[in-house]
């Protein structure tokens, strides 16, 4: 997949954001200015999660469960997602 991508699109990373939000908090904890952000962006890419056996079920439901809404519902607010 990335290798496609840096061939079609050598300066992809460029266009590349990272934003660190809190899954197991209401709209991510995300900042005003991160928030903003999504007026201009197309893509989401969520790949965080819990992948420890022995975490609380309560915490990784979650962030595995509710976290994902929470995404789901960043990513409607995204007027130019694709």
């Amino acid at each position: 997949l990335y290798q496609r991508l840096r061939d079609e699109q050598p300066d992809f990373a460029s266009k590349v954001m990272m934003i660190e939000g809190q899954l197991e908090e209401k709209g991510l904890a995300l900042s005003p200015e991160h928030r903003e952000l999504i007026k201009n962006s197309h893509i989401v890419i969520h790949g965080a999660a819990t992948v420890r056996f022995d975490e609380k079920l309560r915490l990784a439901v979650n962030i595995n469960v509710r976290g994902t809404k929470e995404i789901l519902l960043f990513a409607r607010e995204m007027p130019n997602l694709k």
